[in-house]
């Protein structure tokens, strides 16, 4: 018998992961967690060709019952001689609370689920998920392992051991990383260009031409970060310089980035700058480079430079494991293959049955594939709980000193008539940031030496 105990909850940092639960269309029957197990219990699956697929994903649900059907049938295509059966955790359990829920319901195959911060996932993990390295390294694994990139690996790899298959919940987004598109026409100019705001503004001013016009999908403090030439660790929140191995000075970030913020500011209100808030590219001939996040698809005729790199650090949140317990273990392997190679399945447990399309994760799948490691993939920090919070106060400055630009005005947003500098607080709180970020650039340190 497994006995799980549920601890405090982590006070960490959260990864913004927002849960709004929504009407499914369809009645999901879930076992409650249970308080004592004072007799022993009837095994919920006797089959062994029946796999239970654990499924975590607030906005979509469960996979249809079409959905649920036609998975199946794939399944027994590639000669894959079982029944899937997918269990929706739809009483919104988080952390702990989840894995027991999993544990009661005999999940042979399971997402790993929300949690409060990386490092306790990261740390369940290692409990419950079996390792699938030489899964990977062998003929029936190859499928599974050629449909992710590199990079994607490494950050299902703590300490250098597999855990889970990557998952992309965002159907529009490729990675975090900060790209700008420069327009063609204007490649004369493009030799000094070196990434940053401050030098696409440089190259725009010696144009000279006021009808063209620069898109950003939108304007945040991760994005404020990557046009200064910066990158984001601590699960991106907290500014690294990629040329110095090291976090970004708070007091001197704060007022490099507040003086960006101040010269985008003027950029919007003078239209030199137009904000899409994510809505997609303008395609007109006056655009003279587009700055976004996410690798996509872009119009033709212009020159994609990666600013920000996604560093691809550790984090197993969401990510699906084969359970460590399974008595199933072979066939949940090759379900595991099967369903995350195939792009019609990944798409309909990724996405959603609704928002399931199988040709944009074929063509996500050749922008994962370009995606290299970066020196920091697979990176994860071992840290007191002492310098957790520390750098967690640092990352939540950094969102709280982030000037609200627009309000919101008949439902659209409108740029409010005078703006406040932001970041003006971090030179003032640094010192108080010192413990988590001599902490951070330690275990850096340590391992770019291993």
């Amino acid at each position: 018998m497994l006995v799980i105990t549920s601890c405090r909850k982590d006070e960490g940092r959260s990864d913004n992961v927002t849960v709004t639960p929504t009407d499914l269309n369809q009645t999901v029957t879930t076992t409650p967690i249970p308080t004592s197990r004072s007799e022993k219990k009837e095994a919920k699956n006797k089959d062994p060709k029946h796999i239970r697929f654990a499924v975590t994903n607030f906005r979509n649900g469960a996979p249809s019952e079409d959905s649920q059907k036609r998975i199946n049938e794939i399944l027994k295509e590639q000669g894959v001689d079982c029944t899937l059966e997918f269990v929706f955790n739809s009483s919104f359990y988080t952390n702990e609370e989840y894995i027991s829920w999993v544990t009661e319901e005999e999940c042979d195959i399971f997402s790993l689920g929300y949690w409060n911060d990386p490092f306790s996932c990261i740390e369940q993990a290692k409990k419950t998920a079996l390792p699938l390295d030489d899964w990977l390294n062998s003929d029936a694994g190859n499928a599974l392992k050629a449909a992710y990139g590199e990079a994607e690996w490494k950050r299902m790899s703590p300490e250098g051991n597999t855990l889970a298959v990557p998952n992309w919940l965002l159907s529009d987004y490729y990675n975090v990383a900060l790209y700008i598109a420069v327009n063609e026409r204007y490649a004369d100019y493009l030799s000094s260009f070196d990434g940053t705001y401050a030098s696409l503004k440089e190259i725009y001013d010696r144009i000279g031409d006021s009808n063209l016009k620069i898109e950003i999908s939108t304007v945040t403090n991760d994005v404020i970060a990557g046009l200064l030439g910066y990158e984001l660790v601590y699960s991106d929140s907290i500014p690294y310089n990629p040329k110095t191995k090291r976090l970004a000075e708070p007091a001197k970030f704060g007022a490099e980035a507040s003086a960006l913020f101040e010269t985008v500011y003027e950029d919007l209100q003078s239209g030199v700058l137009i904000n899409t808030f994510d809505q997609g590219f303008d395609e007109k001939d006056e655009i003279f480079a587009y700055i976004f996040r996410g690798a996509r698809s872009i119009p033709e005729g212009y020159t994609v430079y990666c600013v920000s790199r996604d560093l691809y650090e550790c984090n197993l949140n969401t990510s699906y494991a084969v359970s460590l317990t399974t008595e199933r273990r072979e066939l949940a392997l090759l379900v595991l293959s099967v369903c995350f190679a195939d792009p019609e399945i990944s798409a309909i447990i990724n996405w959603g049955s609704e928002r399931a399309d199988t040709e944009k994760w074929i063509e996500k799948t050749s922008f994962r594939s370009a995606d290299r490691a970066t020196e920091l993939s697979g990176f994860y920090p071992v840290l007191s709980e002492e310098e957790k919070k520390k750098l967690d106060s640092y990352a939540k400055e950094l969102e709280e000193e982030l000037s609200r630009l627009y309000s919101l005005s008949q439902g659209e947003y409108v740029l409010k008539p005078s703006f406040a500098p932001a970041y003006d607080q971090l030179e003032k709180s640094s010192d108080t940031f010192k413990i988590g970020v001599d902490a951070l650039n330690r275990e850096i340190e340590r391992w770019l030496e291993n």
